[in-house]
């Protein structure tokens, strides 16, 4: 009878085969428990997501508006240039285009604030280098009631070059058509009884725009603007961002019911995608006269009483600029005073 002897390491070749059954297969139950687990939060969210999108559907959008913080910046500009950003849920003959203009946005006022304090605005709007989708190069218009679109009024641009009235030097009517003064001059007897040609500037925003732009047959309906503006005319250094998501609800008489539908549920999906991602940020209804004038309060807080007593702001001015010319003055005459002094002592010197 023979006799085989089992090698010591034959017991270990067991205990290894029967820890990788157990580690593998413990193993494999953990990654299939993950992925699960991920397929489902995914769903979950998707679905979640897909829900709040639908909830879009047959809505009527109001144009919402973002004053960012410094700090979602970098953050914002990514989300304003997702590539599905204004991706077509359905067939449609709507065009987007990505565009950058230069513009100015200049309000006029009295020198009370009479249309501020009405909740009213009268704005020129200049845009630099017009991209070639927009026509509109410069606008003039007046909101009788910021809280509707039915009394917004915009009057046609001409720049005359023979000057005949002297309206037509006026740095604001200067640039309306002759026929359509009489009509803005009645909106602004309703607000004050000051002269119509005491309204001057009172704010300035120039602003770097990036724009995604709706076009149905070369007219724009209706953008995504990311403004980055600064009010150069309150005398202090200032720079804010805005996110403007706007139709332009003054030309939807001119769309289809379907056309009407499909914007109104685009851009209302592209609001929910941006509150999703940025809660913290509280939109805006409007964004205009009153809301640049609390901005520029906040950044020169002594602006509008100076608006408001103009000679007050001369009278300061004046003797801040005399205080520069007198010290200005004692600089130069005390400079040839000690040179004088100097030649006097150098020629007793030279004499003794």
């Amino acid at each position: 009878m023979v006799v085989l002897f089992a090698p010591p390491w034959l017991p270990m070749i067991r205990i290894y085969r029967l820890y990788r059954d157990v580690t593998l297969s413990f193993a494999l139950r953990s990654f299939c428990l993950v992925i699960a687990s991920t397929v489902i939060i995914t769903a979950t969210s998707l679905s979640a997501e897909d829900s709040s999108l639908n909830s879009c559907d047959n809505q009527v959008f109001d144009n919402a508006y973002y004053l960012l913080d410094k700090k979602d910046f970098v953050a914002t500009g990514d989300f304003f240039l997702l590539n599905d950003l204004l991706f077509p849920f359905e067939k449609t003959n709507f065009l987007t285009l990505l565009g950058q203009r230069d513009r100015v946005t200049t309000f006029y006022d009295f020198d009370d604030l009479a249309l501020l304090n009405a909740n009213k605005e009268l704005v020129h709007i200049l845009d630099n280098n017009l991209p070639d989708y927009r026509d509109e190069k410069e606008q003039i218009t007046y909101a009788d009631n910021l809280t509707t679109s039915e009394n917004f009024k915009e009057f046609e641009v001409k720049n005359y070059n023979r000057k005949i009235s002297p309206l037509d030097k006026h740095p604001f009517f200067g640039r309306i058509k002759r026929k359509e003064r009489s009509i803005l001059i009645d909106h602004l007897f309703t607000v004050s009884n000051d002269s119509p040609e005491l309204i001057s500037e009172s704010l300035k925003i120039k602003s770097i725009e990036k724009v995604h732009l709706i076009t149905l047959f070369g007219i724009p309906h209706a953008e995504v603007t990311l403004s980055n503006f600064t009010i150069s005319n309150i005398g202090v250094p200032n720079t804010s961002l805005l996110l403007k998501i706007e139709i332009f609800h003054d030309r939807q008489d001119k769309l289809k019911t379907q056309e009407k539908r499909y914007l109104n549920t685009l851009f209302c999906r592209i609001d929910e995608k941006f509150h999703r991602r940025f809660p913290h940020i509280k939109p805006y209804s409007l964004f205009g006269y009153a809301e640049y004038s609390k901005l520029a309060t906040y950044y020169q807080p002594s602006r509008v009483y100076f608006r408001q007593y103009p000679e007050i702001y001369l009278i300061g001015q004046i003797i801040c600029l005399s205080f520069i010319g007198f010290l200005f003055i004692y600089l130069i005459l005390g400079r040839y005073s000690r040179q004088a002094s100097y030649g006097k002592v150098s020629k007793m010197k030279h004499h003794q």
